[in-house]
């Protein structure tokens, strides 16, 4: 009986956002002045829509642009970042699933995440969908998984035909994109094979990063340099995304035994099992925080 209660609210919700979004839709013009841009769905202010962002918000061309972010209030971080900006007023912080983040979807020009929109977002015709993506696939993806339900592509597949601008980091990803996802011959849109803007940001180097994470509670000698290790994820069941956290403790302690005189070695795990390895011992004082950069 309960579970039934939880089920009809749950759906009441995504409803409601549907609702929300056909209201939106109809009555409110596209502003083209305003950039929306999400990161893992709200969760973190990272990647290369953040890329995309600091490059924006320093350009005195896009001073009157209104540059609008979702965020999660529950994840790590966002209290940090919205404080860091509350001078400047053309920035904005919109949390997720609400009438008015439903209300940028509506009226944004620009449209900017590195992963998916919900399945109730429609683009207009004159708003303008950039999906960066957010890293190489080595492994299976889309409609190449075998023995996979292709429904559990059907959103990504969506987002990309509607797209505008696809970016890819390299000739392999592409490929991915066109036929793992299906989308040669009838993706209409433009796939941009000239990397990710994040990778941009491994141009410069700002030793400032350190003193950020050591007041995380990292353990670092500044006298050494840094090895950072991110390990992608390997599972298929977000979740469950538990399979590798074995091999990335005994990497880890590998790398430290060999190299650990003369480097400070990091894990940056996938946001998948990051609250798993913080319950790891072996990563205390090396776990890189979720909401972290690392291409900073």
């Amino acid at each position: 009986m309960i579970a039934k209660k939880f089920k009809k609210i749950k759906l009441r919700n995504s409803e409601q956002l549907s609702l929300w979004f056909s209201e939106e839709y109809k009555k409110n013009d596209v502003d083209s002045s305003t950039i929306f841009y999400e990161s893992r769905d709200g969760k973190n202010m990272i990647d290369s829509p953040k890329a995309i962002f600091d490059y924006l918000i320093g350009d005195p061309m896009f001073e009157k642009y209104h540059h609008v972010w979702s965020y999660v209030p529950t994840e790590i971080g966002w209290g940090r970042i919205i404080e860091k900006f509350s001078n400047m007023p053309n920035v904005s912080f919109i949390e997720r699933n609400t009438r008015e983040y439903v209300y940028y979807l509506s009226k944004s020009k620009y449209l900017i995440t590195n992963s998916t929109f919900q399945s109730f977002f429609i683009p207009k015709e004159e708003q303008i969908v950039i999906n960066t993506w957010h890293g190489t696939p080595l492994k299976k993806m889309g409609y190449d998984i075998e023995n996979a339900n292709p429904a559990g592509s059907q959103n990504v597949v969506r987002n990309f035909l509607f797209s505008k601008f696809i970016l890819s980091p390299n000739a392999h990803t592409t490929e991915v994109f066109k036929n793992s996802f299906r989308l040669d011959g009838i993706f209409s849109g433009e796939i941009l094979e000239f990397g990710y803007p994040r990778n941009d940001i491994l141009q410069k180097k700002d030793k400032s990063v350190l003193g950020q994470l050591i007041e995380r509670g990292m353990v670092i000698d500044s006298s050494k340099d840094v090895i950072l290790y991110c390990p992608t994820w390997k599972g298929t069941s977000t979740l469950n995304p538990t399979d590798s956290i074995h091999q990335i403790v005994a990497e880890t302690t590998l790398l430290r035994k060999r190299v650990g005189d003369k480097y400070n070695v990091l894990v940056k795990v996938h946001p998948y099992i990051f609250k798993r390895a913080q319950e790891v011992e072996e990563l205390n004082n090396y776990l890189v925080p979720d909401d972290f950069d690392p291409n900073y």
